[in-house]
């Protein structure tokens, strides 16, 4: 490698003489030497995309559940992405271990450089602390290169201010009938659903910025599923700052205004009850709209999209759970409003791999005696969802047949162990 042309830094400074420190960047711009230099995955885990575009091929891979890195692959030149492409060496769902070659660079001119960014709970992170010292010795000699003295990151995780409610008042909404569900079995609600649903007691009940930031859109369009009209708004929440990508914000917030009506006028009325407007900047409570109810079951559908700033390079919107996101009472008044029609329920129910991905590296952070090296691929052997740990010996499963946990190894003698209730394991290692 060369140098790194551009360190983490969220905390820019305008008067900086060297104009990468003026913006906010997420990650370490990596420039090689010379043609096809090859990256490896800097963790074991899985694809979780190959995306190409005109110019750039991002990569995204899932560690476990709790942390992603994002390689975007930058030839500096327009028409090189399917050139790029050419030279990815892994496909969406690939299971890749720690040192595994998964592409090399294909370089157009001097400026290329792959970007690579730790996103943890899809918020950008200083990567220094993930790093061990041996790494870390070696991407801190790339950035003396151009940054003689200089640490890797300036300024803490980009991390918004965690979000208040989308409704201005609770008495105003009579429940929430769905909340958030990436595996539809999980949840009471029976289906899958990327958002929370807010229906409100009347017309014309006010909603509100749940971060302070700057609206990407608004939109009337038509759904394709029902052919009611709505009016969709998409908030980038500070620290929002535009950048030479587009504009770099950590969360996005997306409502969509849903009247209930097959008619394009109440369609506009809908958009006329709207009274922010793209570009706009709006503070966290400020009122952007109110919905213009026309048939039953009209609601404000509600979702959060992880890492916004990625929408200015064509990355596709992939709704998260928002539980992580809300404040404290913020959590409590949508519970509140969730258990009026599903007592007990729970904000999110995410997918039945992502919640036992989360089990298992729990595991790994607290037995590491009995189950690593940490970050094991997960396979899937019905009945059993499973992680073998080629330090121990041992393997940690699933079962889709009875819903426990179970070992197999030395820790069990290897014989088949039976651990307990999977729904008991979740709660306790906090994955439910």
């Amino acid at each position: 490698m060369a140098s790194i042309s551009q360190i983490f830094n969220s905390n820019p400074d305008g008067n900086a003489p060297d104009l990468s420190l003026r913006y906010v960047h997420d990650g370490l711009d990596i420039v090689p030497k010379g043609n096809l230099k090859p990256f490896r995955a800097a963790c074991s885990g899985r694809v979780r995309w190959v995306l190409a575009f005109d110019d750039s091929v991002n990569v995204m891979i899932d560690c476990n559940s709790v942390y992603t890195l994002e390689y975007n692959f930058e030839p500096q030149s327009v028409q090189t992405g399917q050139a790029q492409l050419a030279n990815i060496a892994v496909v969406r769902g690939q299971a890749v271990s720690q040192g595994d070659v998964i592409g090399s660079l294909y370089v157009a001119n001097a400026l290329a450089h792959v970007h690579f960014a730790v996103l943890r709970n899809w918020v950008s992170n200083c990567p220094e602390p993930y790093f061990d010292p041996v790494t870390r010795n070696s991407i801190s000699n790339l950035v003396h290169v151009r940054f003689p003295g200089t640490d890797m990151c300036h300024g803490g995780d980009v991390t918004p201010a965690p979000l208040v409610t989308p409704y201005v008042n609770e008495s105003d909404m009579a429940s929430i009938n769905e909340a958030f569900s990436s595996d539809g079995s999980m949840s009471p609600w029976g289906f899958v659903h990327d958002g929370i649903d807010l229906f409100p007691r009347g017309s014309l009940k006010p909603f509100r910025a749940a971060c302070a930031g700057v609206v990407d859109s608004v939109q009337l369009q038509r759904n394709e599923v029902t052919s009611n009209w709505q009016v969709n708004v998409l908030i980038e929440c500070n620290p929002y700052v535009p950048n030479t990508e587009g504009y770099f914000s950590p969360l996005a917030t997306i409502y969509a205004f849903e009247p209930r009506s097959t008619v394009q006028t109440d369609g506009q009325a809908q958009l006329d009850n709207i009274i922010v407007a793209t570009g706009q900047a709006v503070s966290q409570g400020g009122v952007i709209g109110y919905l213009y109810a026309v048939g039953e079951g009209a609601h404000v559908h509600f979702g959060t999209i992880p890492f916004g700033g990625m929408l200015a390079r064509g990355v596709p919107n992939i709704p998260s759970c928002p539980e992580p996101h809300f404040a404290a009472e913020a959590k409590a008044s949508i519970l509140n409003l969730l258990h009026v029609v599903w007592p007990g329920a729970g904000l999110c129910y995410r997918i039945y791999t992502e919640a036992h991905d989360c089990l298992f590296s729990w595991a790994e952070r607290t037995y590491p005696q009995f189950f690593s090296p940490a970050g094991a691929a997960s396979v899937t052997y019905a009945p059993y969802y499973y992680r073998y740990y080629s330090g121990t010996g041992n393997y940690l499963a699933t079962s889709s047949a009875d819903n426990h946990v179970w070992v197999l190894g030395p820790i069990s003698e290897d014989s088949l162990l039976d651990v307990g209730l999977i729904t008991n394991l979740l709660t306790r290692a906090g994955c439910s």
